[in-house]
């Protein structure tokens, strides 16, 4: 620079914003499948504070928003990073860039799925497919399908949901990790349907998919899941050794959140063996990680278990509360399978502490419910169980009569 050359403000500020952005990405793609120590990720955010607002630092600033979004919602941030999403997909339109919008939609859609809004999810996927759908990347475009496939299970439509991952399969090669993904949804729905071998099957593919793939946040899922299956097929053992790899996998790469999802399957396995106290316990430790990420699927699962456990040990004034608030997590969840088994908990809890009139209201909310949930055989076992319940709640309140 000339002496006494006027300083030109703007690039100068431009400049260190993007060697700022520069270094924060180079820093977080360093940490590889880890999360970030806490100094690189705020450096992350301070630095997308201010690149988010420059158009000329795009390149960088794109970069850096899709190499930290998966690593954001590993560690549990939600709603505040939704924020800094948002104003990526901003950017990406003014930049024109379409690739980018429809891999941050995407993002923006897991955390919505996460935060069990399911409505706004989809919408998010919906718009990355269509986005994907006109860029020639058919894997990017199998993983949206494979999340609004995921979705569609959660809101009990199943044959969407076999659709949407049948389309998906369709696009990715035999051996593509990714198809690991869409074996998982549809051993989440062979895991609805009550047919745990054909469950098992799923995850175990899903497994051997996974493992020629370097995500071993996916592999411990599919520990994890597999792990529930074989507990429903009443092999702990198995049960156990797959679940124990699952939260290692997670320890491993610092993912607090489906660590605790493991230890809460691990949590039922305890429960099968009788081992209520501990099973307690590690509910109790699932619970705390799940209320401090606000994953309100979870919380519903978990505290139905802890109402269910509590209520085995004939604690049902214990229970109760669980019970209630699993009955209230899974109502904003929308998940109507689960939400008539919470209903039908609440109404044995209430049935255990002998009140008569609130459990017999519970249990015919739960039946009215039944009608929303697909699958007709667990339809008529659920109301026949429910219904013998009603039957005991009417001879008991005749004994009560005549006892006047």
């Amino acid at each position: 620079m000339a002496l006494g050359a006027p300083l030109d403000a703007p690039s100068l500020f431009l400049s260190y914003i993007v060697n700022t952005a520069r270094a924060a990405l180079e820093q977080i793609e360093a940490t590889g499948a880890a999360l970030p120590a806490d100094e690189d990720r705020d450096l992350a955010l301070h630095s997308l504070d201010y690149a988010l607002k420059l158009p000329d630092a795009w390149s960088v600033t794109g970069s850096l928003l899709t190499a930290l979004a998966p690593k954001m919602e590993r560690a549990g941030y939600r709603h505040d990073w939704i924020a800094y999403l948002d104003a990526g997909i901003d950017a990406s339109q003014q930049c024109g860039d379409q690739a980018t919008e429809a891999e941050l939609r995407l993002q923006k859609g897991i955390l919505h799925q996460l935060l069990a809004e399911y409505h706004e999810a989809d919408g998010e996927y919906l718009l990355s497919e269509a986005g994907f759908a006109a860029l020639p990347d058919q894997r990017a475009l199998a993983r949206v399908l494979n999340r609004r496939a995921f979705v569609a299970r959660r809101q009990g439509r199943h044959a969407d949901a076999e659709r949407l991952a049948a389309s998906a399969m369709a696009l990715l090669a035999a051996d593509d990790a990714e198809l690991g993904y869409t074996y998982q949804v549809l051993g989440t729905i062979a895991y609805d349907r009550m047919q745990w071998q054909e469950a098992a099957r799923c995850f175990r593919l899903s497994l051997d998919l996974l493992r020629q793939g370097d995500d071993r946040r996916l592999q411990g899922w599919a520990h994890s899941n597999l792990g529930l299956a074989l507990w429903q097929t009443g092999d702990l053992v198995g049960a156990e050794a797959q679940l124990l790899q699952a939260i290692d996998l997670f320890a491993l790469i610092g993912d607090p959140i489906h660590q605790s999802v493991a230890r809460m399957n691990l949590g039922n396995v305890l429960v099968a063996r009788g081992e209520l106290e501990q099973a307690l316990l590690v509910y109790g430790e699932a619970e705390a990680v799940f209320r401090k990420a606000h994953d309100i699927e979870r919380l519903a699962s978990v505290n139905n278990n802890i109402g269910k456990v509590c209520r085995d040990l004939g604690r049902p004034a214990e229970a109760l509360p669980f019970c209630r608030q699993a009955v209230s997590y899974y109502q904003q969840t929308r998940q109507p399978a689960e939400l008539v088994i919470a209903s039908e908990s609440l109404g044995e809890t209430l049935l255990a502490l002998e009140d008569w009139s609130g459990a017999a209201e519970t249990f015919l909310t739960a039946l009215d419910r039944l009608p929303t949930v697909e699958n007709e055989d667990w339809r008529a076992e659920t109301a026949e169980r429910i219904n013998g319940y009603l039957q005991q709640i009417d001879q008991q309140a005749g004994t009560l009569s005549s006892a006047d």
